[in-house]
Formats: C-alpha cells, sequence, structure tokens
C-alpha cells in the first residue's frame, strides 16, 4: 500500500486533488476513496504473501545463527584467555 501512495506522490495524484493548503495538504477523505488501488489476482497475493513469510523464516533463522555463532566464538575466546583445552 505504501508503495503505491509513494507512486501517486511521484505521479502528483495528491497534489491534484488537494483542498486545503494550509501548513499541511489535505485530502478529503471522500476523495481519498474514490482513489483506486490495483490488486494482483488472489492467486497472486497469496504467492507474494507466501515468498515474503519465506524471507522473515530465512531471516529470523539467520539471526538465530548469528546470536549462536557469536555465543560460540564468545566461549572459545574464553576458552583462549583461561587456557582451557
Amino acid at each position: 500500500m505504501a508503495h503505491i501512495f509513494n507512486l501517486y506522490q511521484h505521479q502528483q495524484v495528491f497534489f491534484k486533488i488537494c483542498t486545503n493548503w494550509n501548513n499541511q495538504s489535505g485530502v478529503n477523505v471522500e476523495v481519498l476513496g474514490q482513489l483506486k488501488i490495483p490488486l494482483p489476482p488472489l492467486e497472486k497475493q497469496i504467492e507474494i504473501s507466501e515468498h515474503i513469510n519465506a524471507i522473515r523464516n530465512q531471516a529470523k533463522q539467520l539471526q538465530q545463527q548469528a546470536k549462536d555463532d557469536l555465543e560460540k566464538a564468545k566461549q572459545e575466546v574464553e576458552a583462549m584467555i583461561l587456557g582451557d583445552d
């Protein structure tokens, strides 16, 4: 949704429909509600959602792996300092 609004901002859609120019421009709620927001077919939406979820899961796994690697490195450094084999 943010990408659509950014695109509309870039294309000056909001500039064309703005009704209030005091300090912060305003767009009437009814006019905003009439903006067409393109949606891909439901099948494509599901595919996109699954892809995003897979990326998020991979990111979580990588974060956990990084934490585990850091903890292991700390233990190895401590062992070197203390002379443990």
